[in-house]
């Protein structure tokens, strides 16, 4: 429960959601009609409907942002474990369960952490001062995790975020809302930064010392690793040892990275380490002693498991507890004892991880198809390109994107799913001369009725292969709406007629079948996207390319990077709207795909090479350079140290 002063202060940030969202949607029907977007005529026409649009859906679309703010602010709230998923490890996922993060994912969780770092740089100050009042008002313990306040700039930006996701929108137009966001969202953070600064002033709330800035090292580009105080320089500091290890424990017991289960383990541990620091001196000289080697081992691969009930984090919780109570419990303590912990340990987290590659075995043979089909794409298309060239037709473009885009495709997962040679690969890819047949005006009556009969079969292997690649809905309406307009306008228009009279038609070709069959064939075509939230978005409305990015690492030095990837390396990535220490399990053959491991939502999640490389450009993505438990427990004892002398 927290202290009343905290409570109130929690109900006041959650009230200040409704003039953030106000002053958003205020800035986004601005910012449509502002000319130094640089839009073109048409784009800017359709940007200012857009904007029209959105002021008359001023109070609808500020009620569903208020709603996303509340939700992110209230999950930052919840401890650790009440956000994890509780997906069984032991249960196989199947491919679409596993968290793919595509160029698209990838550029939402940039323009999340721009708006994010936006807030922090700008209100940096405000930030500081509000959040020492926080932690006065939180109280010491626990202490106050900075990405767990709600009002810290990225749990702000996360739950405006996550609103313009929910809308059914292009990509490019859910970046330029973001971007959008950036300005406003400061200078309404500035202010709600300082206004709840001075009520906790005024309910006499004394700040907390803070001894670092709670957002840089979560958006820092280069990734480096602070200076953390050796163990040996820690120990000549320290006027005595058995003090030292009380002092030591004390950090490493609460500390906030640490899960709460495991805080209690490492506690447990206090009295034996105790024990041996007396009789042996190496403990406190050799950071590589098998006693601080074991804590940090525990400590590292609990913060790479999801939190709560997970069955891999409880089965570590379960096999943790009993060997600590052995340590604790001996009778004689060594060196030994905890080496022999040690590897009990190491053998635990090697089965773990096989256990985890296995049931991710699935995931990879998918993943791995892909990039083979990545592989054969750029020849499919090339080879459709020069089908649509060499026949000239008039086609729309949906009708033209869904062929090069769409359909080479389904040839290409047909392909490497079947084989090259496979009758379901050469039907694939006849369809294509096959289709572009029926675009053609039927010279008789006769060529009309062999047009029709083909038809259906075809429009039905066509609607199967939309399936395949989960063409998007939206797109299959246009190219299904395309279709059928061209049809009717080839089959209902007048065809000239020979002198002699051909045959008469079949039955099945007469004109009232025409049109109750292709009715049926576009039954869902003729229905016009909609947007998933009740506002009446058009895709049209905004611009359809990206603006100009800020300037970016050379995508070069990212390229690299990705390359020299070696799996086991520990990352800190910046994924699902929020940073994380991730393990590279396995990447594909080509380098297409990068699995890793975390403690985020399902555990596992894989990337594409494009994606790692714009999170990697974006300084969202790096070799893990925190320190270990012992570290910082030694840099906080240091701090401490210091303040006191001071």
């Amino acid at each position: 429960m927290h202290p009343p002063a905290y409570q109130t202060h929690l109900q006041w940030l959650r009230q200040q959601a409704v003039p953030l969202a106000q002053a958003l949607v205020e800035a986004w029907v601005r910012g449509l009609r502002d000319p130094a977007l640089g839009l073109s005529s048409e784009e800017a026409r359709r940007a200012g409907t857009w904007a029209v649009q959105m002021s008359e859906e001023r109070a609808a679309l500020t009620a569903r942002l208020v709603a996303a703010i509340h939700a992110s602010m209230e999950e930052a709230s919840r401890p650790a474990a009440a956000t994890q998923s509780t997906k069984g490890a032991g249960t196989p996922l199947s491919f679409d369960a596993l968290t793919l993060v595509d160029e698209e994912q990838a550029e939402r969780d940039i323009e999340t952490s721009r708006v994010a770092q936006q807030i922090d740089l700008r209100c940096e100050s405000e930030w500081r001062d509000l959040f020492s009042l926080a932690c006065g008002a939180h109280g010491s313990e626990p202490s106050l995790d900075p990405p767990r306040y709600p009002a810290h700039p990225l749990v702000i930006a996360c739950g405006v975020a996550e609103a313009v996701n929910q809308w059914a929108i292009l990509p490019v137009q859910r970046s330029t809302l973001m971007r959008l966001s950036g300005a406003p969202a400061c200078e309404a953070m500035g202010q709600l930064y300082r206004q709840a600064a001075q009520a906790l002033r005024d309910a006499h709330v004394q700040p907390a010392a803070l001894r670092a800035r709670p957002l840089q090292a979560a958006t820092s580009r280069t990734g480096a690793p602070e200076a953390s105080p050796s163990l040996r320089s820690t120990h000549a500091a320290a006027p005595d040892a058995q003090q030292l290890v009380h002092q030591l424990f004390e950090r490493m017991g609460r500390d906030p990275l640490l899960d709460e289960s495991l805080q209690a383990s490492i506690r447990r541990l206090e009295a034996a380490v105790c024990r041996l620091a007396a009789a042996d001196p190496t403990l406190l000289t050799n950071e590589a002693h098998p006693t601080w080697s074991l804590i940090n081992a525990l400590a590292e691969h609990r913060a790479s498991l999801p939190a709560g009930t997970d069955p891999r984090s409880t089965d570590f919780d379960q096999f943790v507890q009993p060997l600590v109570e052995r340590i604790a419990s001996a009778p004689q303590t060594n060196a030994e004892v905890f080496a022999d912990a040690l590897s009990q340990v190491q053998d635990f987290i090697a089965q773990d991880d096989a256990h985890e590659f296995e049931r991710l075995a699935e995931q990879r043979d998918a993943l791995s198809q892909a990039e083979r089909e990545q592989v054969l794409l750029p020849l499919l298309r090339q080879q459709v390109e020069q089908q649509l060239g060499m026949r000239r037709l008039a086609m729309p473009e949906p009708l033209r994107q869904f062929f090069v885009e769409g359909w080479t495709q389904v040839m290409a997962r047909t392909m490497v799913a079947e084989g090259t040679d496979s009758a379901e690969s050469q039907a694939a890819v006849s369809l294509v001369d096959e289709l572009l047949d029926t675009l053609q005006r039927p010279a008789d009556e006769r060529s009309r009725g062999q047009m029709l009969r083909r038809l259906p079969p075809l429009i039905d292997q066509l609607k199967r292969g939309m399936a395949l690649i989960d063409w998007p809905e939206a797109k299959r309406q246009a190219t299904l709406d395309a279709l059928m307009s061209s049809h009717e306008r080839l089959l209902f228009s007048p065809v000239p007629l020979p002198d002699v009279a051909p045959p008469p038609p079949p039955p099945a070709a007469s004109t009232d079948w025409l049109e109750s069959d292709l009715n049926g064939l576009f039954e869902h075509a003729s229905d016009r996207w909609k947007p998933s939230a009740p506002l009446d978005t058009n895709v049209g409305m905004l611009p359809t390319v990206p603006m100009a990015l800020d300037a970016e690492v050379s995508g070069a030095d990212a390229t690299r990077w990705t390359q020299q990837l070696k799996v086991d390396t520990r990352c800190k990535l910046f994924i699902q709207g929020r940073w994380t220490t991730a393990r590279l399990t396995w990447r594909s053959d080509n380098g297409q795909f990068y699995m890793f491991s975390s403690n985020l939502s399902g555990g596992s999640h894989s990337l594409t090479q494009r994606a790692l490389q714009r999170l990697r450009a974006e300084g969202l993505a790096t070799e893990l350079s925190d320190p270990n438990l012992l570290q910082r427990a030694l840099k906080g004892w240091m701090e401490d140290s210091q303040a006191d002398g001071a």
